[in-house]
């Protein structure tokens, strides 16, 4: 039973990872995602009820639209995939809880915020303050003991990214990164809490680093002087930290006992 209920669990996930991409689509096109039934970008034909089930349509239809038979974006079976995932984990690692639902809340917004970034390198503010209130909504109600240590987190990351922010453009004479970035910074703190603000802060630098690198090495061509999205590699980093923060530190702290007792 527990088995079945998992799965069931995973595919709910990916019926909001089908959600997550209308999203994604839609708002940086400035079109309605609540209302309005959803279409082939292709050949805009509405479609039927059997075209829009997750995974399981895409394999059906191998990939392709019913009606004009072009290729639907890999990308978006892959984001239903993982959000089926990430709604498995959570339900397997905290169980039926309220902290299960608000992580899946986070994990969603991480999704959508860092596939439009990566798509238009735009953060839509109002999107983040959308957030910034259910996650103060639940922490006020849930965790109010604790309501100071995820305020300070804010504010701790907050300033900490406008001073970066500000010393960059200062430096460069031009953003490093957009102020979309410090915003969610401030957002991701909150959530995360003020024990978390180093890795907040400092760990999408090395997330970033390493992608560049890798892409240095295995796609030669590609300029490491272009512009990229940094908050990709923030909300990347973001969930990484609400999974294994505390591990990180451990790992930080045996480490850097070694180098201090030589």
């Amino acid at each position: 039973m527990e088995i079945l209920m998992l799965i069931m669990i995973f595919y709910i996930g990916t019926c909001f990872g089908s959600f997550y991409n209308v999203v994604i689509d839609r708002l940086p096109r400035e079109i309605n995602f609540v209302h309005g039934r959803s279409y082939c970008p292709s050949c805009k034909h509405s479609l039927s009820t059997v075209d829009l089930f997750p995974i399981i349509s895409f394999l059906f239809l191998r990939g392709k639209c019913r009606y004009c038979k072009t290729s639907i974006p890999i990308r978006s079976l892959l984001i239903e995939i993982l959000s089926g995932l990430l709604f498995f984990l959570s339900f397997y690692k905290y169980g039926w809880t309220s902290f299960t639902l608000i992580q899946v809340v986070f994990w969603g917004m991480l999704m959508i915020v860092g596939f439009i970034d990566y798509d238009t390198m735009y953060i839509y503010d109002a999107m983040l303050l959308f957030y910034f209130i259910i996650f103060g909504i639940y922490y006020g109600i849930a965790d109010f003991a604790n309501i100071w240590m995820h305020i300070k987190g804010a504010v701790y990351c907050f300033v900490i990214f406008s001073v970066i922010y500000f010393l960059a453009k200062l430096y460069y004479g031009q953003e490093a990164f957009g102020f979309g970035d410090v915003l969610l910074n401030g957002v991701l703190g909150f959530y995360l809490g003020s024990h978390n603000t180093f890795l907040i802060c400092f760990l999408p630098f090395y997330v970033a680093a390493v992608d560049l690198l890798f892409q240095r090495i295995f796609f030669r061509n590609i300029s490491l002087n272009r512009e990229v999205s940094f908050g990709p590699y923030m909300c990347i980093s973001a969930w990484i930290i609400s999974l294994y923060g505390k591990e990180i530190y451990i790992f930080l702290g045996k480490y850097l006992s070694i180098f201090g007792g030589v």
